[in-house]
């Protein structure tokens, strides 16, 4: 009912609305280096290839932004931040200050850069500082770690950030020279 109630509000000319599902889990799951059950932590996650949004949340503020997300694209980019700003608008003339206020908050987070995804060249400077500080953390937990913390599985953030294993191996060696 919530999204077809922020579908009817929102994105009234989205037509393939009807073509989708929501699911309210979390998105993916792995077993841990320790062999503990781990689950990817985001609040939501638009799949665009099998028209699915994955939401832990029920919120207005998480279904408006995976709807952005299908919508328009996969990136909080200007297309999408256009796209939020819009729902911000719509729900200031509805009456929802809160609601307004919040999409525009996040709106202005990815408009500075300050809620993107880490660029390969943060996310292998923080592979360094783990290493430094629990020099024992086998390269899997460590994987378990980065994944758990950025919202993706251990297999997609391999495929993302292909370099880890060689700046693990890296790190590990400048830090038993040390």
């Amino acid at each position: 009912m919530l999204f077809e109630d922020i579908c009817r509000q929102y994105f009234p000319r989205w037509r393939t609305a009807h073509l989708w599902e929501v699911r309210e889990e979390p998105r993916g799951q792995w077993v841990d280096a320790q062999g503990g059950t781990r689950y990817t932590t985001e609040a939501g996650w638009c799949d665009r290839a099998h028209r699915v949004i994955w939401t832990s949340r029920r919120d207005n503020v998480t279904l408006i932004h995976e709807i952005c997300h299908a919508v328009r694209d996969d990136y909080h980019g200007k297309r999408f931040q256009t796209r939020l700003r819009q729902a911000a608008q719509q729900a200031e003339k509805l009456g929802d200050t809160a609601l307004a206020a919040a999409l525009c908050k996040e709106g202005e987070a990815y408009a500075s850069g300050w809620a993107l995804q880490p660029t390969a060249t943060d996310m292998y400077e923080r592979i360094t500082d783990v290493v430094r500080d629990v020099p024992a953390l086998s390269f899997e937990a460590l994987v378990d770690y980065l994944a758990q913390d950025r919202g993706f599985t251990p297999p997609e953030l391999m495929q993302r950030y292909r370099r880890l294993r060689p700046v693990y191996d890296q790190a590990k060696r400048e830090w038993s020279e040390d």
